[in-house]
């Protein structure tokens, strides 16, 4: 799993064989569509809701497209804290079923700021 950070520096989520999002409990959150080779990969919360984008400079943007999160080695976007540890990855629960897709929000000017939301109120869990 890949540690997903958020603006404080902190480990906010996990991101497991670049598809699923867990929270600190090892409980999915989210999905993430498309290719690896897509610049902006859409992010879908476990309602099936589109959330935002995962940026392919490793950032986590919400449809205001403002930062939520970013991954080790983002680049970018508004300025990125100092890294904190990471804490032990959690034991993962059993993956639910996926919910359909729901029509994905239209990609706006990317913002230099930090968005007001927390990385798991981006995925509609906070």
């Amino acid at each position: 799993m890949e540690a997903i950070y958020g603006q404080s520096g902190s480990v906010v989520a996990w991101i497991y064989e670049q598809v699923r999002f867990y929270d600190l409990s090892g409980r999915v959150v989210g999905w993430l569509h498309g290719d690896e080779g897509d610049s902006y990969r859409p992010v879908y919360g476990i309602d099936g809701s589109h959330r935002g984008f995962l940026q392919d400079s490793g950032l986590f943007r919400d449809v205001d497209d403002s930062a939520v999160a970013f991954l080790a080695g983002a680049s970018g976007g508004p300025p990125k804290p100092p890294r904190n540890p990471r804490p032990p990855q959690p034991s993962r629960y059993p993956t639910p079923p996926r919910a359909p897709r729901r029509p994905r929000n239209p990609r706006v000017a990317s913002a230099p700021t930090w968005s007001t939301k927390s990385f798991l109120g981006f995925m509609g869990n906070g």
